[in-house]
């Protein structure tokens, strides 16, 4: 008793002094944000004051589904640490877009058997690769932050490793059968094992399906198949060779965030604006298919009982694109068209009128109109009976195919009982091809490939709107490419080592990595807006970069059941390629072409942990500081004054992401236990960024491309809570059935920001008027809180097999919050409310059910 009060003092002001230094951090950044620029006053967002928490949690079979709209960070969540903090939040959390520590997913790394899954486009795992092997993917090892890890350097928020070696596999098969009303309706799994036979071979076989004609939004069918063999062969003690095929081929329906106007018209938090009927049945414009196999050959070596080589070649090729509507005359046809809301029309009964087709659900007003797209099509084309159809608004698909092959080799040798040595070295071949094809001419014959914004521009010769000049044929058919078509080639070396000292009560850890990288564009289109600069059509220059990164670990085990380990890192990360082009849909130009210099990101990173396990109560108290700096981000939009595509560059943006975590279990009786965590920090920019935007047709005018600083230090991160916590409560039955209860809260959660909304260009003329405030203030999104509750049964059946059933109900109180949204890139400084901020909200009430048979 004495050592557990003792434990939770410690623990209590461990806490409270990490929350103290968070708060004098917030007040500090805060504090640095400009109240004058140019004689123009900065106001400073009451929002970013931060709001006690009120403490008001679900364990059951995992089956979180990738969310491409919201920016979760999903492969963090898939690498489900045993860790006590993290063991409750990566599930409890996720309907609030959870991110431990506030980090992106860029932050945290996947590896399979040795190889890395990180994409080199967005520089995060895809949970599209392995979705739906739950079964096959139960044997994994999770190192947290930047702890220790023997099989890679690891990541600022972890590593999650996957074993799928067949031996590793116990003898074993079994069937399973769900339903849902998430993101799809039904999955069937059936999954076999082999065990490590006599003769030395060993195999797993695993293989599922998810389906659905709608999840819990409407308009997004679902179609997944999931496929898994492993084969291993051990030739001896000191030998093995095994090979891993899985895929994971996926077709659903996607939704998209929404202004509030929309939501509150509709009626509904579910409103999909991406769907409509054609001939009486639901289409969705929408619809993301992917399927990326990955082949895995793996070879080990137990050279003794100390020393272990392991090595290893793999490849990942496969398809992913999403589609959309795309038109070449007219207004944008999608029903969520800024000026198809009461809020735009100026006549009176306009605005009525707009107003009872949104309340009455009218699919004319509300939803796509395909049947209308269909006949603008034939319209346009009327009397036309005997030639070509040419299609005013089409079904485009764009693609992001790729081609990864990857290598490694790993050695481990434990010297002695006090020191112990990693290494390895890790390679990447990558090429990803990037075009946009017509995937349905909507009842027309063709679609010219011909850039409409360049061929409104009457300065231009017609020769400036062609997408291809080297491509004569300017009528695309179903299948056709159009638009843009470019590969980029991107190759990684590396290499990492690492020592691990124990003496006595401490043990210490020092890792290094260093390694270089290079990428590069080919382009197969000659685009005629830039084809005199010879920078369309062939291939680039190489952009190269050396990388590197230290971090050192001690641990101090002051009893068999309290220690405490401080972690601290640094990395210099290069950018990625969609940070470094500009356009590069049509041209190689970099932002170095436009003044500015192609950075890597630096990253610092420092957090201390406290930890008590003792047989009846585990505990992790942490603080952690890290802060980024130099990170370049470019994004695409369109504007109305240039009636263009431009983008957006910003460079030097500094965040920090600085906190306190508390997790706890306690097993108050044999068969009831208490969990909990709690998550405060501040995450925020400390920097004001370069900015600048860059129409398409300005490739040739780099001198007059304008650059601005937008004031933005002390604004926070958006889309993620900083301040989280779930507390449940647990009965396990000696009768093998369990049932529980979770309650959850968010807090402190804000909008993304648009850097140019706090430039001082943009603001200038505005003091003194109601849109200055509201142009500068950072939304803060309401507290959210959520009641789940779980629970499941099994029995062991006469001939030795296990049936058994467990489930959980999600948002009890069918609770509607907001999870995320952004303020639009798209803004009118004469009026906010023509672009308001986009928003996307939580589902309801969900379930998830699953029987399932093991023998």
């Amino acid at each position: 008793m004495k050592n557990f009060v003792t434990t939770i003092c410690f623990m209590t002001a461990l806490t409270l002094s990490a929350l103290a230094q968070l708060a004098a951090d917030s007040a500090s950044i805060a504090g640095s944000l400009p109240n004058e620029v140019n004689g123009t006053r900065f106001a400073r967002s009451a929002t970013n004051a931060m709001a006690a928490p009120d403490v008001s949690r679900d364990v059951v079979e995992l089956d979180i589904d990738e969310d491409d709209g919201g920016g979760q960070s999903v492969s963090g969540l898939l690498g489900a640490s045993r860790d006590v903090f993290a063991s409750q939040v990566q599930y409890s959390l996720s309907a609030f877009r959870f991110q431990q520590r506030g980090y992106g997913s860029g932050y945290s790394s996947i590896y399979f058997n040795g190889f890395s899954l990180q994409d080199p486009e967005t520089g995060y795992a895809s949970y599209s690769v392995w979705g739906g092997l739950n079964d096959a993917l139960r044997s994994y090892v999770t190192r947290y932050g930047m702890e220790p890890s023997e099989t890679s350097f690891g990541n600022f928020a972890g590593v999650t490793a996957y074993n799928t070696k067949a031996s590793g596999y116990r003898r074993q098969s079994s069937v399973s059968i769900a339903i849902s009303n998430r993101t799809y309706e039904y999955r069937m799994m059936a999954t076999t094992a082999s065990g490590l036979t006599k003769n030395g071979w060993a195999y797993a076989l695993s293989a599922s399906t998810r389906l659905g004609e709608s999840g819990y939004v409407r308009g997004t069918p679902y179609e997944a198949f999931s496929y898994f063999l492993s084969v291993e062969k051990q030739f001896g003690k000191a030998h093995s060779l095994n090979l891993t095929v899985m895929g994971a081929p996926l077709q659903r329906g996607m939704s998209s965030a929404v202004t509030q106007e929309a939501y509150d018209l509709y009626g509904s938090y579910s409103y999909n604006p991406r769907w409509g009927y054609q001939n009486g049945k639901e289409r969705t414009a929408r619809i993301r298919k992917t399927h990326l196999p990955l082949a895995m050959l793996n070879y080990a070596w137990s050279i003794s009982e100390r020393a272990k080589l392991e090595a290893g070649v793999s490849l990942l090729m496969g398809r992913n694109g999403t589609s959309d509507l795309d038109w070449f005359e007219g207004n944008d046809p999608r029903p969520d068209y800024y000026r198809k809301f009461p809020s735009y029309q100026t006549d009176p009964a306009m605005k009525e009128w707009y107003a009872q087709q949104w309340s009455a659900h009218d699919p004319a007003t509300t939803q796509i109109s395909w049947d209308a797209l269909v006949a603008g099509n034939y319209n346009a084309n009327f009397g036309n009976a005997f030639g070509d159809r040419q299609a005013m608004a089409i079904v485009k698909e764009y693609r992001n195919d790729q081609r990864t092959a990857r290598g490694f080799a790993s050695y481990a040798n434990h010297l002695n009982r006090y020191v112990s040595i990693y290494g390895g070295l890790e390679a990447q071949a990558y090429k990803g091809m990037f075009f946009q094809v017509v995937k349905d001419a909507l009842g027309a014959d063709y679609y010219l490939n011909v850039d409409k914004f360049a061929a409104s521009d009457n300065v231009l010769t017609p020769q400036n709107a062609y997408y291809d000049l080297n491509d004569s044929n300017l009528k695309k058919r179903v299948g056709d490419k159009f638009g843009y078509d470019y590969s980029i080639f991107q190759n990684n070396v590396s290499g990492w080592a690492q020592a691990k000292l124990s003496y006595g009560r401490f043990d210490y850890c020092v890792a290094g990595k260093a390694g270089y990288a290079e990428f590069w564009r080919d382009g197969k289109m000659n685009n005629g807006r830039f084809a005199a600069t010879g920078r369309s059509y062939g291939t680039s220059k190489k952009e190269t970069f050396a990388h590197y990164a230290a971090k050192a670990n001690a641990t101090c085990k002051i009893t068999g059941r309290n220690y405490v380990s401080v972690n601290t890192g640094y990395e210099l990360r290069p950018p990625l390629f969609k940070n470094t082009y500009l356009q590069e849909r049509y041209h190689d130009f970099t932002v170095e072409d436009y003044g500015l210099s192609v950075n890597s990101e630096q990253i610092y990173s420092a957090d201390a942990s406290y930890y008590y396990r003792g047989a009846n109560l585990r505990l992790r108290a942490s603080g952690y500081y890290t802060q980024s700096k130099n990170a370049s981000e470019v994004k695409v939009f369109y504007m109305e004054g240039a009636s263009a595509l431009v983008e957006y560059i910003a460079q030097g943006v500094d965040t920090r992401y600085t906190g306190g975590e508390l997790g706890a279990s306690c097993k108050l009786t044999t068969t009831l236990t208490v969990e909990g965590a709690l998550a405060h920090g501040w995450y925020g920019y400390t920097s004001n960024p370069n900015t600048a935007v860059i129409a398409d047709d300005e490739a040739a005018k780099v001198d007059a491309i304008a650059f601005h600083k937008a004031y933005i230090t002390g604004y926070s991160v958006g889309g993620r809570p900083q301040t989280a916590g779930t507390l449940s409560l647990t009965y396990r039955s000696p009768s093998y059935w369990f049932a529980g209860i979770t309650g959850s809260f968010a807090a402190n959660s804000y909008i993304e920001i648009n850097y140019d909304r706090r430039t001082y260009e943009s603001v200038s003329f505005l003091p003194g008027t109601p849109q200055y405030e509201q142009q500068l203030e950072q939304e803060r999104y309401p507290a959210a809180y959520t009641l789940d509750a779980f629970g499941g049964a099994s029995w062991r059946l006469r001939n030795a097999g296990i049936f058994g059933i467990n489930g959980n109900v999600q948002n009890i109180l069918n609770s509607n919050f907001k999870t995320g949204g952004f303020e639009q890139l798209r803004y009118d400084v004469a009026s906010l409310n023509k672009f308001p901020s986009k928003y996307y909200y939580s589902f309801g009430l969900t379930f998830f059910v699953q029987m399932y048979y093991r023998f």
